[in-house]
């Protein structure tokens, strides 16, 4: 794990141990505490399935995560992230295809985000996105990616995705 830090507007102080990326965002999010990028290979724990970390030139930042191997309803994972109290957006970074499942974002158990990765023809780097997410406590949160059923014309469970972004907006 590494050592995870929170920007107080001038500074960065440590908080606590997690496997995550952070950095300071600019302009308003840079004053309220930046954002968090969670990458595919950070994840703290596979709860089911198998996901596997696929070099891809085709997404930023050159890999993909997916559930390619035995891929089910309910596969997930998990990113342990120190999130201080406010409002936040999540932005995800997606593959859309004939074969994907719909995906749930959970923060500590409670879903806050729900996406169909879906779509008749292949898309690469898809931006979706949920506003007015609020953190109620400053701390240590359990953010989970979990398949959570599919689209009626969907063949398929696999989830593909590049990077999970958390912004701080208030």
């Amino acid at each position: 794990t590494g050592q995870v830090e929170e920007y107080t507007g001038s500074t960065w102080r440590s908080v606590g141990q997690a496997i995550l990326t952070t950095h300071a965002a600019l302009g308003d999010a840079h004053a309220l505490g930046g954002n968090i990028v969670l990458l595919p290979f950070d994840y703290s724990a596979i709860g089911a399935g198998t996901w596997g970390i696929v070099p891809s030139a085709s997404y930023m930042p050159g890999v993909v995560a997916s559930n390619s191997s035995g891929a089910a309803n309910l596969d997930n994972l998990s990113w342990q992230v120190y999130l201080p109290a406010g409002t936040y957006t999540l932005v995800a970074i997606v593959h859309k295809d004939s074969n994907e499942p719909i995906i749930d974002i959970d923060l500590d158990g409670t879903e806050i985000a729900t996406f169909d990765l879906y779509n008749a023809t292949t898309s690469n780097n898809i931006r979706v996105t949920k506003t007015c997410i609020v953190v109620a406590a400053t701390g240590l949160k359990t953010l989970k990616l979990r398949v959570d059923g599919r689209h009626a014309s969907s063949v398929g469970w696999t989830a593909v995705f590049s990077c999970i972004t958390l912004w701080r907006t208030a």
